[in-house]
């Protein structure tokens, strides 16, 4: 099961990324590079979302006691930090004239999700965060998360 939640939760991904103008693919095989980079998102796995020749989704799986916790990234554009890896509004014309402004980033975050909990089919949705937890959530928010500034220093 968590082998195939990749493919469901990338073939999803996939379908939102291609609606927004995107032309994205599965790399479909393991990339054999024996030399581990320094930046994980340059490693290669079949299940890497690739875009214009270049990954632009990756995630990673953590498997404990029959609990499956997968994350991932995916690239809008590339960053000063880390400028060899190229984001979807570098590679795709159509997908940069899609998503130009806020909003539209927002229906992209919107459509993912929906999509990839439809997918997996029974999700539980959380009505009332508990205890100080959303104080907690609009602070990493607004500190870590909202402030694209710090990035670019």
């Amino acid at each position: 099961m968590p082998t195939e939640l990749y493919g469901r939760v990338h073939s999803t991904i996939i379908k939102v990324l291609n609606k927004f103008g995107a032309a994205c693919a599965m790399r479909g095989a393991d990339d054999a590079n024996p030399d581990e980079p320094f930046l994980c998102f340059v490693r290669g796995d079949r299940h890497d979302i690739h875009c214009a020749g270049h990954k632009v989704v990756g995630s990673a799986q953590r498997r404990r006691k029959g609990a499956v916790l997968q994350h991932g990234s995916i690239i809008l554009e590339s960053s000063g930090h880390a400028s060899q890896i190229p984001g979807l509004r570098d590679l795709a014309e159509d997908f940069k004239a899609t998503i130009t402004d806020p909003g539209k980033v927002d229906s992209l975050e919107s459509e993912l999700g929906t999509a990839i909990a439809k997918s997996l089919g029974s999700v539980r949705e959380i009505s009332e965060w508990p205890g100080n937890a959303a104080a907690r959530i609009a602070e990493l928010e607004a500190g870590r998360y909202c402030s694209v500034d710090r990035f670019r220093k």
